[in-house]
């Protein structure tokens, strides 16, 4: 699965529907992210596979964010929080 979610216990669990990360992969390094139910969401941080933090660039939308990934290609893993709960996506830039 490509998202995730910390419980109560600290287990990984998932959480696909909550969040929309799409085109994935991406080819322009555009992604948008759409909470579908309202939720309240905030981007922690962006990073490489390998752990590093990657500045990337981003833009409100009335249902999310618009996020611009760096332009070496690779996996990314986003880090969100909705509602306060922490989320994890993986997005592939092309």
């Amino acid at each position: 699965a490509d998202s995730l979610q910390v419980g109560p216990v600290g287990m990984l669990l998932r959480d696909p529907e909550r969040l929309v990360v799409y085109p994935n992969p991406t080819t322009d390094g555009w992604v948008m992210i759409d909470v579908p139910d309202g939720g309240r969401l905030q981007l922690k941080g962006v990073q490489t596979i390998a752990g590093e933090n990657v500045p990337v660039r981003t833009e409100n939308r009335r249902q999310g964010l618009r996020v611009q990934l760096p332009t070496t290609t690779g996996t990314y893993v986003l880090l969100f929080h909705i509602d306060g709960r922490p989320v994890i996506k993986r997005v592939v830039r092309r």
